[in-house]
């Protein structure tokens, strides 16, 4: 599997500290005008359909 740099850096901070939240990036956003709450429910409904590891398997080896 070929990995992206940014993906090497995790996969090695991982490796370096499997607990560790390090390579977690927190952030918030302010939004201003009139909120959709429809289409909120729906991108968060398909957050949510995503299979459990999709976005962060990395390989062991």
């Amino acid at each position: 599997m070929l990995l992206s740099f940014a993906q090497q850096w995790i996969w090695f901070f991982h490796r370096l500290a499997p607990t560790s939240a390090v390579y977690n990036v927190a952030g918030a956003a302010r939004m201003r005008g009139p909120l959709d709450q429809g289409e909120l429910r729906h991108c968060l409904d398909e957050v949510v359909q995503l299979p459990r590891g999709a976005a962060h398997r990395l390989p062991s080896a």
